[in-house]
């Protein structure tokens, strides 16, 4: 999933949001921690839903038996969004893009 920098920066918007279509994102991955290495901070997971239950992100995060599991899912259940709807999509956006930013860190042993 390429999403790019957050499109949804501006204060206002004046024009509707047509993403074109209804879409579900997942992306999965798993992380070995490397020898001599251990968790120090790991994301937790959450979930985050617009107002009106259109679009969810949720992420989820693990610690599996020496690797790191982790798995972004974003949901988006319309496609066309009306200019009055911006605040909320301009604030879930910005929650989403502030979790897709958190980092895992390691600490050495």
């Amino acid at each position: 999933m390429t999403m790019g920098p957050n499109p949804f920066l501006s204060e206002n918007r004046v024009s509707d949001i047509d993403f074109g279509y209804r879409d579900n994102y997942s992306v999965n991955g798993i992380y070995k921690i490397p020898d001599g290495y251990k968790i120090d901070a790991l994301p937790k997971s959450v979930t985050i839903v617009m107002p009106d239950q259109s679009i969810i992100f949720k992420r989820t995060v693990a610690e599996d038996n020496g690797t790191i599991v982790i798995r972004y899912m974003l949901d988006h259940k319309k496609s066309l969004y009306f200019s009055e709807d911006y605040p909320d999509i301009r604030d879930f956006y910005k929650k989403m893009y502030e979790l897709l930013n958190e980092q895992v860190v390691l600490k050495k042993i």
